[in-house]
């Protein structure tokens, strides 16, 4: 540990260590931490020097010395570190436990653990007993990215033993610091009229790391008109047009830096943008001069200034010019000529950048200014005089560089000259080549080396200076000028570059510099400072189950920058499901370790580090997942092949009504089931959901054709069917009938009713019939249900008779359409119904009205003269409205009406005696019995100009907002006239000209803008070109008003009965008690605003004291309520409201938000009376914040927001106060009917196909023959391959199976069975009691045993089925004798016949076929009553065999009379319970199909030469004539076919089986006795 009080390079210290031994440690330079390099074996102390210098260029040092002494390994304590934490985030809270150590020891003496170096900012703690280690105090990733601490455990002996151990924790970064601008405020200057360019550049920078520290700019705000625009990326900021100095001079932006983690962090800065001025406007006089000039005025009186403008401005000189740096000290020979140049000087100024000639140069001074000469534009320096006099001198030259602009600046520099001889010797390196040797993480700042060239010469020739001539183009070096040390600059990267070649120039200072050149080459020394990394961070795999242990799943693969050991990686499993993997550690190939179920595992996540093996140890960690992908190992396994539904026939399209149940033990989409119907199911009227199971009603059951459905469904897995990946299920269901609604024999009732009719009149009546049987779903009664407005009709519940219940008005309602219903008895009950369609028709009920009430006439007409014609309006229908008849109730002599309408005036009238007419006229329509109706008619007397104006005084208040008047309107001031209607024509007779005028004529008087408070007395000249010409008074009065007015005002709300009232009568003495009132307070008021509301006048008055302060609204309010009845006395008016906020009083409607807000308009207002006028802004006193759906000054209006028709398809718009809804039409919802509920309303199914609306779409319910999503595409019945076994034909409605000899079923899905000779299929024995047995058969052997159940040979029971000489023979003995069954229909003709015996103790019955009643009896049914039998229970103990004998020892018992079967069985059963050949006892050479062709074999066999075709079943056999043979005896028998026997030859025959069993069966016959009890 060492210590240096200085900062920066002078306080960076470096450790090394020297000696003889100091080759067995190494020492970290930068913390002085101390490692064994090798094993040292030895038990004598080693001694090493250490030595500490600083970073100065001439660096101070200090030496210490290390003794090492040795001791027995297991002496010192053994540490154990459990970190916790490898990566610490940034932003880690203090107190976080980063790692645990624990040590042991053998000296039974307490550990103790320290930080011993590495701590860098004392950010961790570790606990001196615990061994906690924590974060401290904050963590900065930008300060440090790494820690590598040096951590020691010192046991409490004597002496104290330590060990060490090391801890490497990486920092990750957060986003934590914003961005920085370089300046808060950014000045800019651009010329205007200039095209879009760059302006200038922002720069803000972001100490965070990777994303969190690239930045982005914004503009904010200042932006006019979008002038400019920021690059995003690189901050420049460039104009986007022209500029215009004399619009818009400066402008200030706000630029926004903002860094890219989701805009989190950001700064602002502002920019100032000066636009110079460009000389673009001329000037120009801003008006017409005129003048007066009196004739006797001398020569050279002045008349008159004119000046003229220029928008252009003079630009202002704001920086003075700044030199170029120079040489501090320049040498020049002593010997130079005179007008030598020796240096050039610039300066530049920044206030013409773009000017290279607004700089000059001024010799100023120094000791060397006679020997100088200063050019003024260029600033090259001359020798003026000889300098032969002034070697090793230093002279020194004053220099001054001032600009043109307005005002000029200036400045000074000095420039030193030193006067050398001659520069003899150039400078030289002692060595032409020099090698450094630097650690890749060698700290920048840091001194890598230094160099060294001597020159000969003396004085500035002698003095070297240092360059770097080539090889550092990247700026990664930098060397001292003066010293020559060699200092790194920026990071060295080993991976990037090895090796950096330098080449060095050392130049003297001589007039003409001398130099020498250095190859300098600094190696790079490798370290590991590269953790590997993963081509990809995740891994994303997949592996198939079942696959074998060891089977390759990835190859995951770091590369590592680094070289050497710290480039190699290994890699290990470190956490997820590493336990089912093997990793091999060399190249990272990850394989299997167990063999994988889907079932049970989908997915396998590891996590995968990379190591390198250099020191420190760093690493990478990548995430596998590994997807388990499945095999389809099961198919579909329905719980139940049988189910058994009942439903109603009213049960609506889409209703389900249950579901079948798999199961698939695959997980994933080898385990998905798939639902289908299959052949004839589909054509039902139900349906399956592909991927529930779930049975639904898919039409309409009550058009069905029968109430028995079967249906066959089909589990599957994705694909198509093979027949081996598939399981069946039958459903049954049974459709229950429901009850039925009564059905009217109309649809729609028309019936026409007067609308006098008397109420109880019946007008029609209505009929339902209800077919169901039963007596409740039969009775119903009748109703109405809508369209029945004001109970205008009732209806006979029992007969349906309707009658009229209430008063009919055509006029009100002339049409009804009734629904009517009729309601069964039924639970619950169901209803049928029509449609009434009644129209009433009209009756003459309404009197006739007058349409127009009003009329016209001007005054002093004569009589006769036409005021109008009436006309009338008849709610009632033809010919009971018009023609209509007219006539006054009352006489009245001023006007005269006629029958028809016309009314005349009778004399003249003075519009000035009665200005209106009443008259009272009725009307009367052509109806029978006609009606009558009486309104009053107003006739209006219109004016004339037939009295003389009289003089009128007027008094125009003036008041205005501001400093002046603006000038305009300020009133009529036309003279008193009784006639309305009179145009005067007024002129100022006395008064100011050029203040008052008539500008527009007649006498709308108007006032120049005016300043001040005055008042002006003129006097008004009025003519109406009729009357002789009047004058008038007019006093206008002045005063102004402004925003401490407004602050200060009162609210004086006055009720009034007219506005002529109020300010002719009222106002003046309102405004005298209001002075006169607060006179008492020392205090002036001034009322400068009226305002009409209603019934109500607004005045507003502000009071000011006499010191000239204005009284607080709210205190003059207050006196002014307190003396309110005073002012109503003096005044003659009603105050209302008394207030200095008008929100008080709420004005504000509908829940708005009111706020007090005087606002004055430029507009005037004119309040006028007959003698005062009040003139003033417009203002208003509050305003309203209106909620949604209100709008109106006081938010009083309702908004109709369906004006916007926001409903959509079709939907109705209801506007409510502040909102509306949407009543959507059928099959739309939402908020704006938006949402389609019913797409049927959109969609249309092709080729007749139905649309059903259904939850989340539709479906189209296709006509027969078609399918697809609208009904599109024929449908292809054979496509999925419904036959089994069979030829499929597909047509419109479905399809058919064509089946081959032996297999049946709908879909050719059942075979049968192929019985040879001497085959059999054995069961168990039948049952004692009861047998049933079912079975088809088809044969041509008239002879067969179809099946034969015996008893144990000691006993005579048994039961058989044969075919005997082509008739069914079934026999049975129980035990008191054999009763036998023989049928008259032949069954052995080929075909399959259908055989059904039955048994029951001692009663059997046998059928073939469907048996009708119309065939003889025995021919194919036949049943015995038992009567001859006693015994009820068949003992038999062998087992049943079908189709033939397993012995031939059977047949000498006698009870049957035929032991073999040849033809095919298919659809036995035993007590209803199948029997599959597959699943019995056992069985002999019966074949799994019936292997006969649909032809028999002799239709297509060809016997020749007269042979005869023989029909063996499965084959045929020619039977040929003598002489011939052969297999279709085509061979003629010669006497070269004969056999000739030699002696020693023989021929030996074998007796066929079924030969054996023939001939012992017809023994066994023929020998027998007859006496078996037939039926």
């Amino acid at each position: 540990m060492a210590e240096d009080a200085d900062a920066g390079l002078n306080g960076k210290l470096n450790f090394s260590l020297h000696g003889l031994h100091a080759h067995h440690f190494s020492m970290n330079s930068l913390t002085g931490t101390v490692f064994i390099t090798d094993s040292v074996k030895r038990g004598i102390d080693i001694t090493v020097d250490v030595h500490v210098q600083d970073g100065a260029d001439v660096p101070k040092i200090d030496t210490t010395t290390l003794t090492v002494r040795f001791q027995n390994n297991s002496d010192f304590p053994h540490i154990t570190v459990q970190v916790y934490k490898d990566f610490l985030s940034e932003d880690e809270p203090a107190g976080t436990l980063v790692a645990i150590l624990t040590a042991e020891t053998l000296r039974n003496a307490p550990v103790f653990f320290y930080l011993s170096s590495g701590n860098i900012g004392d950010v961790f703690q570790l606990h001196h007993s615990s061994g906690e280690l924590i974060v401290r105090d904050p963590l900065d990733f930008e300060t440090t990215v790494y820690f590598h601490l040096i951590v020691e455990a010192r046991d409490s002996g004597m002496p104290p033993y330590s060990s060490y151990t090391e801890i490497h924790l990486n920092i990750s970064d957060v986003n934590d610091n914003p961005p920085v601008f370089s300046h808060k405020i950014y000045r800019c200057e651009v010329s205007e009229n200039l095209a879009a360019r760059r302006v200038c550049d922002m720069s803000a920078t972001d100490a965070d790391s990777g994303a969190f520290g690239e930045v982005k700019y914004f503009l904010l705000a200042g932006n006019f008109e979008g002038t400019f625009k920021i690059d995003i990326n690189h901050g420049t900021l460039t104009t986007t047009k022209r500029l215009d100095r004399e619009k818009i001079s400066h402008y200030s932006l706000t630029v926004k830096a903002v860094d890219k983690d989701k805009n989190s962090l950001s700064a602002t800065a502002t920019i100032v943008v000066t636009v110079l001025d460009v000389n673009d406007h001329a000037p120009r006089f801003s008006q017409i001069f005129i003048t007066e000039v009196s004739e006797d005025a001398p020569v050279g009186f002045s008349i008159i200034r004119i000046t003229a403008t220029d928008d252009d401005v003079v630009r202002y000189n704001y920086f003075p010019p700044s030199f170029v740096p120079i040489r501090p000290l320049v040498p020049i020979l002593w010997n130079l000529e005179v007008g030598t140049e020796v240096i050039q000087l610039s300066a530049v100024d920044q206030d013409s950048l773009e000017k290279n000639d607004s700089v000059e140069y001024f010799n100023s001074g120094g000791n060397g200014s006679v020997y100088f000469q200063v050019q003024h534009e260029s600033g090259r320096v001359l020798v003026n005089q000889t300098l032969i006099n002034n070697l090793d001198t230093i002279l020194t030259l004053q220099v001054t560089a001032k600009d043109k602009g307005y005002p000029p600046l200036s400045t000074q520099t000095e420039v030193c000259f030193t006067v050398t001889g001659e520069n003899l010797f150039p400078p030289y390196f002692p060595d032409s080549k020099v090698t450094f040797f630097v650690p890749e993480d060698l700290p920048t700042g840091s001194i890598i080396g230094k160099i060294q060239a001597k020159d000969k010469d003396t004085g500035i020739n002698g003095l070297i200076s240092y360059f770097l001539n080539s090889g550092n183009e990247n700026g990664l070096l930098s060397i001292e000028r003066s010293s020559g040390l060699i200092m790194l600059v920026k990071a060295l990267d080993f991976e990037k570059s090895e090796t950096h070649n330098l080449n060095v120039i050392a130049k003297d200072g001589g007039w003409h510099p001398k130099m020498d050149q250095l190859n300098i080459t600094v190696y790079v020394t490798d370290l590991n400072d590269n953790p590997p990394v993963f081509a990809s961070a995740e891994y994303i795999v997949s592996v198939l189950e079942n696959v074998v242990v060891g089977s390759p799943v990835v190859q995951v693969w770091a590369t590592d920058a680094d070289s050497g050991i710290h480039g190699e990686t290994t890699y290990s499993l470190i956490a997820g499901d590493i336990s089912f993997f093997y990793l091999e550690t060399k190249n990272g190939t990850i394989t299997t370790s167990e063999v994988f179920d889907f079932e049970q595992h989908q997915h396998f996540e590891i996590t995968v580090k990379a190591t390198n093996q250099g020191y420190p140890y760093l690493y990478d960690i990548a995430h596998v997942r590994i997807e388990v992908t499945g095999i389809n190992e099961f198919i579909p396994a329905f719980q139940n092949h049988v189910y058994n539904f009942s439903v109603s026939e009213a049960l609506p399209v889409q209703t389900e009504i249950g579901r079948v149940v798999t199961v698939d033990y695959d997980l994933g989409p080898d385990g998905d089931v798939f639902y289908v119907l299959a052949g004839q199911s589909k054509k039902a009227c139900f349906g399956v959901v592909e991927y529930t199971g779930t049975i639904y009603v898919s039409r309409d059951l009550k058009n069905r054709g029968q109430s028995y459905d079967v249906l066959h469904v089909l589990a599957k897995n994705r694909g198509s069917i093979t027949g081996f990946n598939i399981d069946e299920a039958l459903i049954h269901v049974q459709i229950l009938d429901e009850n039925d609604p009564p059905e009217f024999d109309l649809m729609v009732y028309m019936v026409t009713v007067p609308e006098d009719v008397s109420v109880g009149t019946s007008i029609t009546k209505v009929k339902a019939v209800d077919r169901d049987v039963v007596p409740e779903w039969s009775r119903f009664s009748y109703s109405i249900e809508h369209g029945n407005i004001n109970s205008s009709f009732i209806i006979d519940p029992v007969n349906g008779v309707i009658s009229v219940h209430n008063h009919l008005d055509r006029e009100f309602w002339p049409f009804y359409n009734l629904s009517v219903v009729a309601i069964d008895e039924g639970s619950p009950a169901v209803t049928g119904t029509t449609k009434v369609s009644i129209t009433i028709t009209d009756v003459n009920d309404n009197p006739p009205k007058l349409s127009i009430t009003e009329g016209f006439i001007r005054e002093n007409q004569p009589p006769g003269t036409k005021v109008s014609t009436l006309t009338a309006t008849d709610e009632d229908l033809p010919p009971n409205q018009g023609p209509f008849t007219y006539w006054l109730m009352r006489p009245e002599n001023s006007f005269s009406l006629r029958s028809d309408g016309v009314l005349f005036s009778s004399r003249p009238l003075d519009r000035e005696l009665n200005p209106s007419f009443h008259l009272h006229v009725v009307v009367q329509d052509a109806g029978k019995p006609s009606l009558s109706s009486t309104a009053v008619f107003h006739i209006k007397i219109l004016d004339e100009n037939d009295n003389a104006p009289s003089q009128r005084n007027i008094n125009i208040l003036v008041k205005y907002y501001g400093s002046s008047f603006p000038g305009g309107l300020i009133g009529n001031v036309r003279p008193n006239d009784e006639d309305v209607l009179d145009v005067f024509n007024c002129s100022i007779r006395n008064g100011p000209l050029r203040m008052f005028s008539f500008p527009f004529g007649m006498c709308n008087l108007w006032s120049s803008p005016y300043q001040g408070e005055a008042t002006y007395n003129i006097s008004i000249e009025a003519s109406d070109q009729l009357h002789p010409s009047v004058n008038n008074s007019i006093f206008v009065n002045y005063k102004g008003f402004t925003n401490v007015s407004l602050d200060n005002c009162v609210l004086f709300y006055i009720s009034i009965s007219t506005l002529e009232e109020f300010l002719s009568l009222k106002y003046l003495k309102f405004v005298k008690a209001l002075d006169s009132l607060f006179n008492l307070q020392a205090s002036k008021t001034h009322v400068f605003g009226i305002k009409s509301q209603g019934d109500k006048m607004l005045l507003l008055a502000a009071v000011k004291s006499y010191n000239g302060l204005y009284v607080t609204a709210d205190v003059a309010s207050g006196i002014s309520n307190t003396h309110k009845k005073l002012l109503e006395g003096q005044s003659n008016v009603t105050i209302s409201q008394i207030t200095s906020d008008p929100c008080t009083l709420f004005p504000c409607q509908n829940g708005a938000t009111c706020n007090r807000n005087i606002h004055i308009s430029q507009d005037v207002a004119v309040l006028e009376s007959s003698s005062l006028i009040f003139v003033s802004p417009y203002f208003e006193i509050f305003n309203c914040s209106c909620r949604t759906g209100f709008m109106g000054e006081a938010c009083e209006l309702d908004l109709d927001e369906c004006e916007k028709k926001p409903c959509e398809n079709g939907g109705t718009c209801y506007n409510n106060p502040g909102t509306y809804f949407c009543e959507c039409k059928d099959g739309f919802s939402g908020p704006h009917c938006t949402t389609v509920d019913n797409e049927c309303q959109t969609v249309t199914c092709l080729n007749g196909g139905t649309c059903w609306n259904k939850h989340g779409g539709f479906i189209c319910d296709c006509s027969p023959g078609y399918e697809g999503r609208f009904c599109d595409r024929v449908v292809d019945h054979c496509a999925s391959s419904p036959c089994v076994h069979g030829y499929c034909s597909s047509f419109l409605t479905g399809y058919s199976c064509q089946c081959p000899f032996g297999v049946s079923g709908v879909n050719c899905e059942e075979h049968s069975y192929g019985f040879q000779e001497l085959s059999y299929i054995e069961f168990p024995p039948l049952d004692p009691h009861y047998n049933l047995i079912s079975l088809e058969f088809a044969t041509i052997q008239q002879n067969s045993l179809l099946l034969y159940n015996h008893g144990d040979p000691s006993t005579s029971e048994f039961l058989a089925l044969e075919t005997v000489d082509g008739r069914l023979w079934f026999s049975y003995d129980l035990g008191s004798g054999v009763v036998r069954l023989v049928t008259g229909k032949s069954v052995t003709d080929g075909s399959f016949h259908n055989i059904t015996v039955k048994r029951t103790g001692n009663i059997a019955s046998v059928e073939i076929d469907i048996c009708s009643t119309s065939e003889p009896q025995g021919f194919c049914f036949l049943q015995n009553d038992g009567h001859k039998a006693t015994q009820r229970t068949l003992e038999v103990t062998t087992n049943l065999t079908f189709g033939g004998i397993k012995s031939i020892d059977v047949i000498l018992q006698g009870q049957i009379r035929t032991h073999d079967f040849v033809g095919c069985m298919r659809n036995i059963q035993v007590n209803n319970i199948g029997s599959d050949a597959f699943k019995s006892l056992t069985s002999h050479k019966v074949l799994d199909r019936c292997p006969r062709s649909d032809v028999p074999p002799c239709q297509t066999a060809k016997c020749l030469n007269a042979g005869v075709c023989e029909d063996q079943w499965f084959h045929h056999q020619c039977q040929c004539r003598d002489h011939f043979t052969g297999p279709n005896c085509a061979m003629n028998l010669a006497e070269q076919h004969v056999l000739f026997l030699n002696g020693e030859s023989h021929v030996e025959f074998s007796v066929k089986e079924s030969y054996r069993r023939n001939q012992l069966l017809q023994a066994v016959l023929d020998g027998k006795d007859g006496d078996s009890q037939g039926v």
